[in-house]
C-alpha cells in the first residue's frame, strides 16, 4: 500500500516578488531560485486580504473574504487602538472545511510552527494543528512571557513603569526596562528573526508522519530599522491615509535591510530543503 506523501506549506510572510530572481529581482536567493527552476512559478499570485488571519483563513479553506467571513475592518485612523480580538473569535467559531481538517482526518500529523504573533494559540489556529508552536521574532518565550505581565500593568510604557513602581513590583519592572532595552537597539542593522531557529527544531525533531507542516517565516516583514520599529504607528497612518513620503535615506536602508532579510531566509530555506 502507497504510504502518504508528507506536505509542507512555507509562508514567507510579506515578501515582495520582485526582488527574487526567478521574477525579475536581485535578491541573493541562491537555494529558492533553484527551487524555483523544477516547480511552478505563478506569474500572477495575489493575495485575498492585505494582512495575515484574512488570508490564511482562505489559503486553508479556498474561499475569499467575502465568502468566509473571517475578516475585519478598521474603523478611524489610530491603527494602534483597533481591537482585532473580534476577529479572533470569528476564527474560533469558523466552522467551513480546511485543508488542514481534512489532512488530519486521513491520518495526518498536522504541525505549525510560525514567527507570526497572530498565529499562535489562542487565536484561533489551534483547533486545526495536532501541534502549533510561536516563536516570537525577536525575543524567547520566557521574554513573551514577561512582556505580556508587564502589559497588564498599563497600556503605554509610561503608564506600565508607573503602575509597576506603585504596585512595587521593582523585579519585573528593570526586567521589562531590560527587555525594552534590547529591542531598540536591534534594528539600526537587519535582525535575524528566527527562521534559522525554527528550520532547527524542524530538522531535530522526530515528528510521526505522514505530516502537514506549516511554516511562517517572518524575516523581510517589517520593522526592518530603528527609525521604522520607533515610528510603527505613523508611518502606518501617513503613508496609507496621508500620502506620506517616507524620506529617501531611511527608505534606502529599509531597502538594504530587506535584500539581507530575504538572503537570511534564503538561507534557512537551503537549511530545510537540504535536510
Amino acid at each position: 500500500m502507497k504510504s502518504n506523501p508528507n506536505v509542507i506549506l512555507i509562508l514567507l510572510d510579506t515578501l515582495r516578488k520582485d526582488v527574487l530572481p526567478m521574477y525579475g529581482g536581485s535578491a541573493n536567493a541562491p537555494h529558492l531560485t533553484n527551487f524555483a527552476k523544477d516547480a511552478i512559478v505563478f506569474p500572477n499570485a495575489i493575495a485575498p486580504s492585505p494582512w495575515t488571519v484574512v488570508s490564511h483563513v482562505s489559503m486553508f479553506s479556498g474561499l475569499y473574504p467575502s465568502e468566509h467571513g473571517v475578516d475585519h475592518f478598521l474603523t478611524g485612523s489610530d491603527f494602534s487602538k483597533v481591537d482585532i480580538r473580534p476577529l479572533f473569535e470569528k476564527y474560533r467559531n469558523f466552522d467551513k472545511m480546511t485543508i488542514i481538517q481534512r489532512l488530519r482526518r486521513t491520518g495526518y500529523n498536522t504541525v505549525g510552527i510560525t514567527a507570526n504573533p497572530f498565529l499562535y494559540t489562542g487565536t484561533g489556529l489551534e483547533k486545526d494543528f495536532t501541534i502549533l508552536t510561536y516563536k516570537d521574532p525577536f525575543i524567547t518565550e520566557e521574554e513573551v512571557l514577561l512582556r505580556e505581565k508587564a502589559d497588564g500593568y498599563g497600556k503605554t510604557n509610561r503608564e506600565r513603569a508607573v503602575n509597576l513602581i506603585r504596585a512595587h513590583e521593582m523585579n519585573l519592572l528593570f526586567s521589562y526596562l531590560r527587555l525594552h532595552n534590547k529591542l531598540y537597539p536591534l534594528f539600526p542593522h537587519y535582525v535575524h528573526k528566527r527562521s534559522q531557529e525554527i528550520v532547527s527544531d524542524v530538522i531535530n525533531s522526530h515528528i510521526r508522519q505522514p505530516i502537514f507542516l506549516f511554516l511562517n517565516f517572518m524575516d523581510v516583514h517589517e520593522p526592518l530599522t530603528s527609525w521604522e520599529y520607533k515610528n510603527y504607528v505613523k508611518i502606518k497612518e501617513d503613508t496609507l491615509l496621508k500620502g506620506y513620503k517616507i524620506p529617501e535615506h531611511i527608505a534606502s536602508v529599509n531597502r538594504r535591510n530587506d535584500f539581507k532579510a530575504v538572503h537570511n531566509m534564503d538561507i534557512s530555506l537551503g537549511r530545510l530543503l537540504g535536510a
